[in-house]
């Protein structure tokens, strides 16, 4: 009966404990109970008490477990995150996540997104700007600097239609820089439109999109540049940075200028110079000459002399001089050098 007792007990405590592992322990606590005159309420109690442990031990190590667990999961997670950080993400979302969270995540990243968008374009435009500016920089014939304006503005502004009129002070207009023709109707009228304000100025009409940009130099407009697209209008971005760029162009328009005026004037004065060293030489020529038929018996000498200073002077092969015979209607060869 005690045997049974015990077997019955144990059973409900440990149900999965296996049935012969059971009666086995049964049968030995029954008897201690008979051989050993234990209590029975004493063998329960060790019995009780020795599941307990194993119960805590069993508990603290589903804990343990718990926790390295946790840990883990932790340390995968900032691997995770540092992994994901070397992207530049623009946000995060980590489980478990509400939607308010979620929501707000998402405007950062869109935000985030356009002002990295906006940074990249105003990098590119910098670079282009620089670019552009370096490329006029770095010539100073003044129609290659007008070439160089011309070509840079087109690329700024993406726009194959560009040209520009140079002012004509004699004629008191406007002509373009390539041709020098007059204006177009069209053109005329873009340009009187820019020489009332003076300051960059867009024009729309049926033939497509038109931006305008004056180069003043010392309170007058110099020059005016005229793009043209069919399609597409000029957005605020594009005209910053084309007034920018006109700043610059104006600037090394104004040198080139200069340099053009300096370099003419002194291909006159070269030349100027050049015509009175000729013509001293020559009146040196004529008075050395003139001095050796005065000071020279010989007539014959003076000739010869005359004709070798007038070839080397001339740097002629040979000189010679012909003789009219009176009343003979014929001429000779009297002297040849």
């Amino acid at each position: 009966q005690i045997k049974e007792y015990l077997n019955d007990v144990i059973q409900k405590e440990n149900a999965n404990i296996d049935k012969h592992k059971a009666e086995e322990i049964s049968e030995k606590l029954a008897y201690s109970i008979l051989y050993r005159n234990d209590d029975l309420s004493d063998i329960l109690n060790k019995y009780t008490e020795l599941g307990d442990k194993k119960e805590k031990i069993k508990e603290n190590k589903t804990e343990e477990e718990k926790s390295n667990k946790t840990s883990t999961n932790k340390d995968e997670k900032s691997t995770q995150k540092q992994q994901v950080k070397k992207t530049n993400p623009f946000g995060y979302i980590v489980k478990p996540f509400e939607e308010r969270e979620l929501h707000a995540t998402i405007e950062l990243a869109f935000s985030r997104e356009n002002e990295e968008k906006i940074q990249k374009l105003q990098y590119r435009n910098q670079k282009r700007l620089l670019e552009a500016s370096l490329a006029i920089s770095n010539v100073s014939n003044y129609n290659e600097v007008i070439k160089q304006i011309i070509m840079q503005t087109a690329i700024l502004l993406n726009s194959l239609n560009t040209q520009m009129y140079i002012y004509n002070e004699i004629e008191n207009i406007y002509v373009n820089s390539a041709t020098d023709e007059y204006p177009t109707e069209n053109d005329y009228n873009i340009i009187e439109q820019t020489l009332n304000i003076k300051q960059t100025n867009t024009t729309e009409n049926e033939s497509g999109y038109y931006l305008s940009i004056p180069l003043i130099i010392e309170n007058r407009v110099e020059a005016i540049i005229i793009s043209k697209r069919d399609s597409t209008l000029f957005d605020p971005i594009e005209l910053t940075m084309i007034n920018t760029f006109a700043n610059h162009a104006k600037l090394a328009l104004y040198n080139a200028n200069i340099m053009y005026e300096l370099n003419t004037e002194i291909k006159i004065r070269k030349t100027a110079q050049q015509e009175l060293m000729e013509q001293l030489e020559f009146e040196q020529v004529i008075s050395e000459i003139s001095s050796q038929f005065v000071l020279e018996q010989d007539l014959n000498s003076s000739i010869d002399f005359a004709l070798k200073n007038i070839c080397r002077k001339l740097k002629a092969y040979s000189t010679i001089l012909i003789q009219v015979l009176p009343n003979k209607n014929r001429i000779q060869i009297s002297h040849s050098i």
